[in-house]
């Protein structure tokens, strides 16, 4: 599978440097002038009508053929400079697209994206559509076969749709590449292992689909269009932009917010703290500004073993969390409950979660390189466990009062403990 990812990112980077190839040479003799235009878009109208023909077939496949033929080449490139005017395409791994009765939008946003692998997913009387995409992805050249998918569903079963985006970025592959994305943090270009593409197919496939992709941490995108083509049912074309939605998130704090998330990965939670605090008093959308801010300040107060200001937190969040008013995934949101149930029972004193905490603390420490603590913080878990063993031997036993004779016979302790002593630290006599 690794050399497969290998040969996947060849072909993604070599798609890149030969965008040119992706279209014919008669797409590229001439670019229309806005007159010239207009007169295909007319005459595309005409064939779609059944008012003028253009080959075999019924006017909705002539009206096809005439598209691509003759405007798809000059669609993709408006549609690129609307799309990524002020910053360069996404390097996509995975595509994920949504097919109804129109494979234009698939084969639009895949010549927009050039990712190295697609999956269509798509209902079962769409047969005359796949072949298309086939014609015009495979044996032009586009794709290989092995990185072309597709997957049958049906349009009402929510479930399936779900599954199938759920199931395939499960597979190693996709995980590698989120995992490299990880890795590469902001000092590389844009990368998005998955892009869902929810234009294709109906309004309920593409609702569950963006669902599914804000899940798992895919990008939904979406073909719109200035004007809408109602007798085709389509935007104009020449019109599309591609909205890639996770950007729109992006702005609702910018470069800002980004730099406040990169000191709470640091570790430098105060700061973050500080920033987040900030933000969510002159932000439009501060949901998620006030989202980390609350978790900053938690984070500092269990660095710090802060436990009254750690309290106050754990008690603030969960009743965000309980509301349901929290900007977070589904899954997320069970693991905040998790952690915020562990929170109650540490600062309730409760004595086996302070063991664990002390080793959990040090842990943290340790990835901070701040050794000293965490090597006080593992001394202190070393400790905890053998008083917690002690007192659990005997509920009477006192550490700061010590009577060994409730644990048995002190002399034979005394020789257990000699051999253990001896087993691992060999003493010289």
């Amino acid at each position: 599978m690794a050399g497969a990812t290998d040969m996947s990112a060849a072909v993604l980077e070599d798609s890149v440097r030969n965008h040119d190839r992706h279209t014919s040479a008669e797409d590229h003799q001439h670019l229309p002038e806005p007159e010239a235009w207009q007169n295909k878009l007319e005459r595309l109208r005409r064939i779609w009508r059944g008012q003028e023909q253009y080959g075999e077939g019924s006017p909705v496949e002539q009206a096809r053929r005439y598209y691509f033929q003759h405007m798809f080449a000059e669609v993709v490139r408006r549609a690129s400079e609307r799309s990524f005017a002020d910053k360069p395409p996404p390097s996509v791994y995975l595509l994920i697209s949504l097919l109804g009765y129109s494979p234009e939008t698939t084969l639009l946003t895949f010549e927009l994206l050039l990712p190295a692998h697609l999956l269509v997913i798509t209902h079962l009387d769409a047969q005359r559509e796949l072949n298309y995409l086939c014609e015009r992805l495979i044996q032009a050249g586009k794709l290989e076969f092995f990185q072309y998918e597709r997957q049958l569903c049906e349009a009402s079963d929510h479930l399936s749709i779900f599954r199938i985006i759920e199931q395939r970025l499960q597979q190693s592959d996709v995980r590698q590449q989120f995992e490299r994305t990880r890795q590469e943090g902001s000092e590389q270009p844009r990368r998005i292992p998955v892009m869902v593409d929810i234009t294709g197919g109906k309004k309920v496939m593409g609702a569950v689909a963006a669902l599914a992709a804000w899940e798992f941490n895919a990008v939904p995108c979406y073909l719109d269009g200035d004007r809408y083509d109602r007798e085709m049912r389509r935007p104009e074309p020449g019109t599309e932009k591609l909205l890639i939605l996770d950007q729109a998130m992006s702005e609702f704090g910018g470069q800002e917010l980004q730099a406040a998330v990169k000191l709470s990965e640091a570790g430098a939670f105060e700061a973050a703290y500080q920033q987040f605090n900030r933000l969510a008093d002159h932000l439009a959308h501060p949901e998620r500004a006030r989202l980390h801010r609350d978790i900053s300040r938690l984070y500092s107060a269990w660095c710090n073993l802060d436990m009254q200001t750690l309290r106050e937190c754990t008690d603030t969040l969960k009743a965000k969390v309980e509301a349901a008013r929290l900007p977070l995934s589904h899954s997320d949101s069970r693991a905040v409950r998790a952690q915020l149930d562990f929170l109650e029972k540490l600062v309730s004193h409760d004595r086996d979660s302070l063991v664990l905490n002390h080793y959990l603390l040090g842990l943290h420490y340790q990835k901070m390189g701040r050794h000293d603590f965490a090597a006080l913080l593992f001394y202190r878990t070393i400790e905890g466990c053998f008083a917690r063993r002690l007192e659990k031997r005997s509920s009477e036993f006192n550490l700061r009062r010590p009577d060994y004779k409730l644990l048995g016979d002190p002399d034979e302790l005394w020789q257990r403990y000699h051999q253990w002593a001896k087993k691992w630290i060999p003493i010289s006599r």
